[in-house]
């Protein structure tokens, strides 16, 4: 739970990012939901928003490296490849997506 300062009330992570991104629409706070639904098992939600995320922020390398984990959990790996690979291109010293596309590849 996360307590909202300004009005003291209590409120779930997913909706403080929707706020961020209503407010802001911002890349960071997409991906970072794109992140709680994936760890929550919602795989495609998870999809659509980092697919939004790089929509706004087309050279953003950790949000290609999120997209490939969750094109991997979907057991979609050539997706999930050309994904690390746009990550590297956009920031070779990416070392997370090095290694997931290494993992691809396994």
């Amino acid at each position: 739970m996360i307590i909202n300062i300004e009005t003291g009330r209590c409120t779930s992570p997913v909706g403080a990012l929707l706020g961020a991104i209503v407010i802001n629409n911002a890349y960071i706070a997409i991906n970072n939901l794109g992140n709680l639904l994936k760890a929550s098992g919602r795989f495609q939600e998870a999809e659509s928003c980092y697919m939004q995320a790089l929509s706004i922020h087309p050279e953003f390398a950790a949000g290609y490296n999120n997209l490939g984990l969750v094109l991997r959990d979907q057991a979609r790996l050539e997706d999930a490849a050309a994904a690390f690979l746009c990550a590297l291109q956009h920031n070779p010293n990416l070392v997370p997506a090095l290694n997931n596309l290494g993992l691809v590849y396994k």
